[in-house]
Order: C-alpha cells, then structure tokens, then sequence
C-alpha cells in the first residue's frame, strides 16, 4: 500500500471521529452556561483542624437541565491537595454535608468539613459544569479562601452600664465600652473581631443594635443616647453584648437589670388659618394646611419614637413629618396635614368643624390631647382671578 493510501485512511477516520465526537454533544452549540456569583454562597473563611461544617451554593446561569445530563463539580485545591466537594441539585437537606432547598433550579449546593482540610493556606475552588458526568462544558473558580487557625473572641469587660443601672426618659447621651481580647488580633484586622451586636431584651419587646469595630486593638465606644429606648414599654431589660469575629465565633456578656423608661410624648403649637375662606364657585379648591409640634424624649420622628399622630374631624387622619404636600420640612417634628376644600362640602355662608390632636409612640403612650376648631366662610371671586392650578392637588376632605 502506497503512502497516498494510507493519507486517505487516515483522513476518513480522523473525518469520522470528528462526526462522532460532535454527536456526543448535540447541545453544544446550542446552550450556553456561566457561574452566577451573584446567587451563589461561597464562605471566604474556614476555621483550620475543627469539625464544623461550612455550606456552599454553586448557581449555574444555564438552559442546560439534570435530563440534559448536566451536573456541577467543585474542588479545593492547594498546591499538590485536591479535595473534592459533593453537590446536589435535589431539594434533600439533612442538615450536614446535603442542603439542597430546591430541585432542579441549577442552584447546586454541598457541604464540607474544615476537618477535611490537611494544611492551612488560601485554598482554590474550582468548578466544573458537565455534562453525562464526563464533558466539561464551561468552569470557573473562587481564590483566596483562607483556611486558618482561629480563636473565638472574647468580651473582657463592659463599661458604663452595669446590673440595676435605672435609664429615665430622655436621659443624657453617655458612651458604653466593651472590651474584647482576640489573640488573633493583629495591626491589620485581618482574623479580627469586627462585628458587635446589642440585643435589648425583656417583656416581648426586643430591639438590635450593631457596630463595627474601627480599631482591631482598641476597644468599642458605644454613645447611647435615649432614642435606644423608642418602641419599649417602661420596665427592666437586658442587655446583651455578642462580639463575632470574621470566622463566626461569638463570645456574649450580658448585663440585667437594667430599668428603662419610656415617657408619653407630648403635643403642642397647633397652627392653622383663624378662617378658611372658601370661594363660593364649587368647582373652585382652597388648600390650607394643620401643623402640630410633637416632643418625645426617646425620639420625636417618625423613624424614633413616633407611631403616628392623629387628627380627628370625625374619623381620624394621620399627621405627617415627611416633607411632602404641605409640610415643609422632614424630621424637624412638625407633624402636618393637608387639606383641599370647596364650598360644596358645607352648607350655608359659614361652618364650624371641630377637631381633636393626639400623638401615640411606639410603646403605646398617648399624648394629651389638643382640641380646637376650623372656620370656613364662603365668598365670592371670578373665576378668571382664581390661580389655574387651584384644583390640581386634592388633599383629604376634613368633612368625611
């Protein structure tokens, strides 16, 4: 046989390996898949030579499904170690190594167990997408997951409130110290505590504070003021202080106790038009508005102590301190309502309209109680005098 023979022999099995090979994967062309960070869980630190079990979500952005043969394999890899990671795609959690929350919905998800890490080091996550097990059609990788030696922080010492301490109502503004010992602590805050949480508790009122450590070596200065009552009823409390360092090891100290008193708020400087004159024309509006000053000493805002105030003409209406319609100015404590009014809204040439104010804050305390009266008297201007855009803004009708 000549070499001529051979060269066509070899081109016709080397044209019907490439045919073969394309039928292997007839999605090729046709699917796409990439890692979505967004939707997938990855923990950057794990705790060196402790059984814990750490969870990862692996999202495939892909059209490809498990009846397609499509699955997704992760390793972590550190120079000459690979340790391979087990994902599910099949809603089945047994609360360990398994955690699937959902079948089929290409969000992959496994376990491992800091235990199975031979070495510290910052070790690779790859991943593979594959399909029928074999065909590795798309990969990815997550660098920089430290695996280290870790020791849990340590709440050494609280300052500034202590077991029995009383907190009155509007009290002053004083700083709080907590003092935490992490050995792992360094200049840099990289194995730092960096998180500390507040957890006031008592009756069902619970309330949460967090902070974030500025200093890896210094201490954490808390500057409590009365507003960290707004929301609870006058009784005693805890107070828990919970430090977390970046590995997830808490140590909690907390000081009981403590009484705090939450007052009523209390309203004042009602302000509105003496009377509201109203043109005869009933296709014609007036707007006007009522302003009230509202006091609380765990907070006079909307976002503080404040549930709502209310204004009364019949059925009540809430007061606002949002800076929209006519209140001119947002969080300065002056609630305000605004109204739209024509003279179809009440008979004869005047009317009287009695009203009532009250302010509620979150723990339920009332305010007292302000009472007065709005004037309305009709008369009489053209049409063509009236401002054009009278009736564009229609406000709640204090009638209803």
């Amino acid at each position: 046989m000549n070499y001529k023979n051979i060269l066509a022999i070899i081109l016709t099995v080397f044209i019907i390996s490439s045919c073969d090979e394309e039928n292997v994967s007839p999605y090729k062309d046709d699917h796409s898949v990439v890692l979505d960070k967004k939707l997938s869980v990855i923990p950057g630190r794990i705790q060196f030579s402790k059984n814990k079990v750490y969870h990862f979500k692996i999202a495939a952005d892909t059209d490809y499904m498990v009846e397609d043969g499509f699955s997704t394999k992760a390793f972590f890899t550190l120079g000459d170690h690979d340790i391979e990671m087990q994902l599910y795609d099949d809603g089945i959690s047994d609360d360990s190594l398994q955690n699937d929350l959902a079948a089929s919905n290409n969000i992959w998800s496994g376990g491992i167990n800091s235990a199975d890490f031979p070495v510290e080091g910052v070790w690779e996550l790859k991943i593979d997408f594959v399909l029928n097990d074999s065909t590795v059609i798309g990969s990815d990788s997550f660098t920089g997951i430290k695996v280290a030696r870790n020791t849990a922080p340590v709440i050494t010492a609280i300052s500034g409130v202590t077991e029995g301490d009383s907190l009155k109502s509007g009290f002053k503004t004083f700083p709080v110290t907590v003092s935490i010992n992490d050995p792992d602590n360094d200049i840099t805050g990289f194995n730092d505590n960096q998180k500390l949480e507040l957890k006031i508790t008592g009756r069902p009122d619970v309330k949460y504070y967090y902070y974030d450590r500025k200093d890896p070596l210094g201490d954490i200065v808390i500057n409590t003021d009365s507003v960290y009552a707004s929301g609870l009823s006058t009784g005693r409390y805890s107070f828990a202080f919970t430090a977390e360092d970046l590995y997830g090891e808490k140590d909690t100290l907390i000081v009981n106790g403590i009484t705090i008193e939450n007052s009523s708020p209390v309203i004042s400087s009602v302000q509105h038009p003496d009377t509201v004159f109203v043109p005869s024309d009933s296709t014609l509006f007036v707007d006007f508005g009522v302003t009230v000053k509202v006091n609380d000493p765990q907070g006079s805002y909307e976002f503080q102590d404040i549930d709502n105030v209310a204004i009364t003409t019949g059925s009540p209406r809430y007061m606002r301190d949002n800076g929209e319609d006519l209140d001119q100015t947002a969080n300065d404590a002056v609630y305000t309502i605004a109204y739209s009014v024509s003279s179809s809204f009440f008979t004869g040439e005047t009317a009287v309209l009695p009203y009532s104010i009250q302010a509620v804050d979150k723990a339920e305390n009332t305010s007292n109680i302000l009472s007065g009266q709005l004037i309305f008297k009709k008369y009489d201007v053209k049409k063509s005098k009236w401002r054009e855009d009278a009736a564009a803004t229609y406000h709640a009708n204090p009638f209803n």
